[in-house]
C-alpha cells in the first residue's frame, strides 16, 4: 500500500509507460473556432460509462480496511458520500467529485500522480485521499490510500506530500509530465500565492516550452484562489499574470465554480488528445463549504465541462437589461444579492474558462437577451491583478450593438488583497452593489 506522506525521491515515482495510451479526443468544439481547446463542449466520451455503475465506484473509495480505524471527520465524510449516490438529485461535494474523477480514471487504466504540500489531506481538508489509522492499537503510521484499491487491475495512483519548495517541486513535476505522456500529473500549491516562488518555470517552460522546443505537457497546476479576508499572502493565484502569458493556445486557464465542473475538468485533462498545461484557480475554504456549489450527482453522470454557464434562474429573457459576467466564487455572492432584491432585469453568466476565451458560446448566451443595454465584468480581484485588462478586448468582439461595457473591480494595489477582514468585507459589499445597481453604470 502506498505511503501517506512520502517525500520526493531522487528517482521516478512509478513506471514510465512506453506509449501515451488511454487517451481519447474530446469532441464538440465550437464550429466557429479553429483551435484545439478554445471551446470544449459536448459529451465526455468516458464519463457516463464509468459513472453509471456509481455504486460500485463509491463502494470502492469508501471501503475501510479492517486494520484502519478512521478519524471521525473521515468517517462522516464517507457516510455522506454513500448517501450521495442514493439519488442522482443528491448534491455531490467537491471532495466526492475529485475523488470520483480520479477513481473513474484509475478504473479505466489511467495513471495519476498528485504532489504538493499536504495534498494527501488537502490544505482546506478538501481531498482526504489518504486516511491515517487513529487507534492506538493500530500499527504506528499505518495509512490507507483508497484510490489504490479501486480494482484488481487499475491505473497507478501516486500521491506525494512534497516540501514547501515550489520552484524545485513544480520544476520536477513539469519534467515528469513531459516524459510520461500517459500519466495525469497534478501539482497543487498550498495557496495560489505561493506559485510566485516557481515563476521562472512558468515563464520558461509551462507557458513557452512547446512553442520554443516542442515540449508537450499536460501538467495540471491547481492554485487555491479567492479573496476571503485572510490577507495578501493567501488570496491570489496571480490570475492576471497567467493571462498575460497566454498566446497561441499555449495553456488553459480555468476557474471552476461547481463540483460537477471540477469532476469533468479533471477527467477532461486526463483524456484529452491535445496535451496542454492546465492552470486552475481552484477553490478555497468558502467555496468548498458553499452548499450552493455542490452540484447534483446527475450533472456528474450525464454532463460535461462547460466553458460558459448561463443563468438558469432567468425565466423571461426579455426582462433582462444588464448581464453581469464573472468567474469563480464571486458568482454566488452576486447571485444571492440579486435574488434577495428580486431583480429580474439582471442576468449573471459565469465564464469558467478564461483562456482560450469562449467567444462563440458567450455570444450565443448573450443573444437570447434581446433588450440588453449593458454588460458588466465583475471581479473581486484588484483592477491591476485580475481578469479585466485581459477580458476587456475579448468582450468587445462579442458586444451586442448599442450595449455598453463596464467593469467592477477592487482599486489598484501592489499587494493584491486587504490585510483585515473588516476592510475585505466592506470592499466585497461595495463590489456586489456596484455590479448590480444602475447607479454604478
Amino acid at each position: 500500500m502506498s505511503c501517506a506522506t512520502p517525500v520526493l525521491p531522487s528517482g521516478s515515482f512509478g513506471h514510465v509507460p512506453e506509449t501515451a495510451g488511454h487517451v481519447a479526443e474530446i469532441a464538440g468544439h465550437d464550429p466557429e473556432t479553429a483551435g484545439h481547446v478554445a471551446e470544449i463542449a459536448g459529451h465526455d466520451p468516458e464519463t457516463a460509462g464509468h459513472l453509471r455503475p456509481k455504486y460500485a465506484l463509491t463502494a470502492a473509495i469508501t471501503r475501510v480496511p479492517q486494520n484502519v480505524s478512521l478519524h471521525p471527520i473521515v468517517a462522516s465524510m464517507l457516510a455522506r458520500w454513500q448517501d450521495t449516490v442514493a439519488s442522482e438529485d443528491r448534491s455531490a461535494d467537491w471532495r466526492f467529485a475529485e475523488n470520483m474523477a480520479y477513481a473513474s480514471l484509475l478504473e479505466a487504466g489511467h495513471d495519476i500522480r498528485l504532489s504538493g504540500l499536504d495534498v494527501g489531506r488537502g490544505t482546506f481538508m478538501h481531498r482526504h485521499a489518504v486516511w491515517h489509522a487513529q487507534d492506538a492499537h493500530d500499527v504506528p503510521g499505518r495509512s490507507h490510500v483508497p484510490l489504490n484499491a479501486i480494482a484488481a487491475k487499475q491505473g497507478r495512483f501516486d500521491i506525494a506530500n512534497s516540501p514547501l519548495t515550489e520552484e524545485a517541486v513544480l520544476g520536477f513535476e513539469y519534467g515528469y509530465s513531459v516524459q510520461t505522456a500517459a500519466t495525469m500529473t497534478v501539482w497543487e500549491a498550498q495557496y495560489g500565492d505561493f506559485v510566485n516562488g516557481a515563476q521562472v518555470f512558468i515563464d520558461q517552460y509551462i507557458a513557452a516550452g512547446e512553442y520554443k522546443w516542442g515540449y508537450q505537457s499536460a501538467l495540471a497546476v491547481l492554485l487555491p484562489h479567492g479573496h476571503e479576508g485572510v490577507g495578501p499572502e493567501h488570496s491570489s493565484g496571480y490570475l492576471g499574470r497567467f493571462l498575460q502569458l497566454c498566446a497561441d493556445e499555449n495553456m488553459r486557464i480555468v476557474v471552476p465554480s461547481t463540483s460537477a465542473q471540477w469532476f469533468h475538468l479533471l477527467r477532461q485533462q486526463a483524456i484529452a488528445e491535445r496535451r496542454t498545461p492546465l492552470i486552475v484557480m481552484s477553490p478555497k475554504s468558502k467555496l468548498y463549504a458553499n452548499i450552493a456549489s455542490h452540484a447534483p450527482l446527475r450533472e456528474m453522470v450525464d454532463g460535461s465541462f462547460q466553458t460558459v454557464l448561463d443563468d438558469e434562474r432567468i425565466a423571461v429573457a426579455t426582462t433582462v437589461e444588464r448581464v453581469v459576467l464573472c468567474s469563480g466564487k464571486f458568482f454566488y455572492e452576486l447571485r444571492d444579492a440579486r435574488d434577495a432584491s428580486r431583480d429580474e432585469s439582471t442576468a449573471i453568466i459565469r465564464i469558467e474558462q478564461l483562456y482560450p476565451f469562449p467567444h462563440g458560446l458567450l455570444e450565443r448566451a448573450l443573444a437570447r437577451f434581446t433588450n440588453l443595454r449593458s454588460i458588466v465584468w465583475a471581479q473581486e480581484e484588484d483592477l491591476n491583478q485580475g481578469v479585466w485588462r485581459f477580458v476587456r478586448d475579448e468582450l468587445e468582439t462579442v458586444l451586442p450593438a448599442d450595449c455598453a461595457l463596464h467593469d467592477v473591480c477592487r482599486t489598484v494595489t501592489p499587494a493584491g488583497a486587504h490585510s483585515t477582514v473588516a476592510a475585505h468585507r466592506r470592499e466585497q459589499h461595495r463590489l456586489v452593489a456596484a455590479a448590480l445597481t444602475a447607479d454604478a453604470l
